[in-house]
């Protein structure tokens, strides 16, 4: 009743204070501060030892990867930039459409437009939600999936680029034979070494990333309704410790990464399960 409606205007009210506009708002998760040292790290680490060592047949990959580091860093800003919120969220005298059919989020207290979520780490509606990516400390949806996914592909490019530069360096530096140390800089080897170690598994998971998001670009759904599918389909099943039948498939990677992938998901959706939709029909004082 009376209470009820007096606790959810509060707790409106105080989202409302903590909300937070884009990627560049703190705190800043340690994910964010993850990437910016990867992307910063490696495009250093290119110009710094392998640019210089490269063969001349071989130069184009300086451009490439130039051009696919600028691209990153663009798209990745841009996607921490844009306010993903809702219409109503992002201008609260807005509104949304007449002719669009109304939802009504409790937690913000405001109308938002069909597809939006409501985000307990921005604390605020997104437009078409997918995920909350920690890696850029904001929300991904309608209005900044594309350099979002922008972003990954070329993140997955640089990572390629640094890692074949510094295999292709170590082989082309090693005269006796093409997969020893023979004539290679022991810094050189090691520096080669240490980057493929780092990189390599990181070039396999933004691989997965991309593949995935390919895929739902292919189908029309986000990773939200991919979650909700697969938790349902969990629901059937007599176990849920595991992946239900399929998940591997719908991530596209390999079986342990599926594994994890989809028991962290479940988690988080299972941490506010009453939080997947707003409701359609607005709150009354009756």
């Amino acid at each position: 009743g009376g209470l009820a409606r007096l606790r959810e205007l509060c707790r409106g009210g105080e989202e409302k204070e903590r909300r937070r506009a884009n990627g560049w708002a703190c705190p800043f998760s340690w994910q964010l501060l993850f990437t910016c040292a990867i992307c910063i790290g490696d495009v250093v680490t290119f110009f710094a030892f392998f640019a210089p060592l490269l063969d001349d047949q071989l130069q184009y990959l300086t451009y490439v990867f130039i051009a696919a580091s600028c691209a990153m860093f663009l798209s990745g800003i841009c996607a921490m930039t844009i306010d993903p919120a809702d219409r109503g969220i992002a201008d609260e005298t807005a509104g949304t459409d007449e002719e669009e059919e109304k939802f009504w989020c409790r937690t913000c207290d405001m109308q938002v437009q069909p597809g939006s979520k409501h985000c307990w780490d921005c604390h605020k509606c997104v437009a078409k939600f997918d995920h909350h990516c920690a890696w850029l400390n904001t929300c991904i949806g309608e209005r900044n999936y594309l350099p979002f996914f922008m972003a990954a592909c070329m993140f997955l490019v640089v990572v390629g680029l640094l890692v074949s530069s510094a295999v292709a360096t170590w082989v082309l530096q090693s005269p006796s034979s093409p997969f020893g140390f023979g004539g290679v800089e022991p810094w050189t080897a090691t520096v080669s070494a240490v980057t493929v170690v780092l990189n390599l598994p990181i070039w396999f998971a933004d691989l997965s990333l991309v593949a995935f998001h390919t895929y739902l670009c292919c189908t029309g759904v986000t990773t939200l309704d991919v979650i909700k599918r697969e938790r349902h389909a969990a629901k059937a099943t007599a176990s849920s410790e595991a992946p239900p039948p399929g998940a591997a498939s719908l991530w596209l990677c390999c079986p342990v990464a599926s594994s994890c992938r989809w028991r962290f998901l479940r988690s988080k959706v299972q941490r506010f399960p009453g939080t997947v939709s707003p409701e359609a029909v607005p709150p009354t004082d009756a």
